[in-house]
């Protein structure tokens, strides 16, 4: 069941969609392939990287050493072509009434929906790293944290965060990125889309808003207010209709592991909302339409 807290925020615009990778796996590579398949093209030998986001960075890292110019050649090659199709939870993404889209993507499946839409509600205007501003979060706009790859671009050297001397500059102390990043975990209603949240520097972006939050509280009841809830963060999470999931299918022990992922991501104060799907590439979400979707609601945007 979807949380009540979650439509509300939802239908009142007043909750944020932080979109990842899974959302696209359709149309690109998952981030693991991606990396794989830019260290072959940079002429990088690496190893089993699938199951370990932390070694991707240092790999694309390597790659970009090892040749530059191919590095962005292989991007604009993935990333600059046309696109061809939209997966379905794109337009689910858009008829609902989030206050704005964040998005790790490079892709432009999400700006180039948004170009497509006629709706004077939506700001088609596309924020990208490193020009980031919560200023600029209104009127259901769209930021893309780590960098943006336009169609029918071959500029020579994108604004990116994919390698690993990218990463410690993005999310370095005071940076554009940081100072857009935590105080929106800190003070707004969120839900993840298409995300795992095993890259570190997400991690670690995240247990910076918490700490601040649960100091904001102490401070709260030392002068004698209240408490103070923080906004509430959800995440979609996938359980693949033959009963298998990449995420708690380890050891054999589908129970015990599906625990520890509630437990991962309820440490980072975000609560999984898990949902029968078949491919992975979350485009079942159209599947719960019965806890999403009313007569007001969303005008049965779920519904096939």
């Amino acid at each position: 069941m979807i949380p009540l807290a979650l439509l509300d925020a939802i239908s009142n615009k007043k909750c944020v969609a932080f979109i990842g990778s899974g959302v696209s796996r359709k149309c690109y590579p998952s981030w693991s392939k991606l990396i794989i398949d830019l260290c072959n093209y940079c002429g990088i030998v690496c190893g089993d990287i699938q199951n370990d986001p932390r070694k991707l960075p240092v790999y694309a890292q390597s790659a970009k050493d090892n040749n530059e110019t191919k590095y962005y050649e292989f991007l604009s090659s993935r990333f600059a072509c046309d696109i061809e199709m939209y997966p379905a939870i794109y337009d689910v993404l858009l008829k609902l009434k989030f206050s704005c889209y964040l998005t790790l993507n490079f892709d432009p499946l999400l700006a180039h929906k948004v170009s497509m839409v006629s709706d004077d509600d939506i700001d088609n205007t596309v924020n990208c790293y490193p020009a980031l501003d919560r200023i600029r979060m209104s009127k259901r706009s769209i930021h893309h944290l780590h960098g943006f790859i336009p169609v029918g671009s071959r500029q020579g050297k994108y604004k990116i965060v994919l390698s690993e001397n990218e990463y410690k500059e993005a999310y370095r102390e005071g940076s554009n990125l940081m100072n857009f990043l935590v105080p929106t975990l800190e003070n707004d209603t969120i839900v993840f889309i298409g995300c795992s949240l095993r890259e570190r520097a997400i991690q670690q972006a995240i247990a910076i808003s918490k700490k601040n939050q649960q100091v904001r509280q102490l401070a709260n009841i030392e002068s004698g207010h209240p408490k103070g809830d923080p906004p509430k963060r959800y995440i979609f999470l996938q359980q693949q209709v033959d009963g298998t999931n990449s995420a708690i299918e380890k050891n054999g022990n589908a129970d015990s592991n599906l625990k520890e992922e509630n437990t991962f991501y309820r440490d980072m104060n975000i609560e999984p909302i898990w949902y029968q799907g078949k491919d992975g590439d979350h485009s079942d979400l159209q599947e719960i339409s019965p806890d999403l979707v009313d007569e007001d609601f969303s005008s049965g945007v779920f519904s096939h």
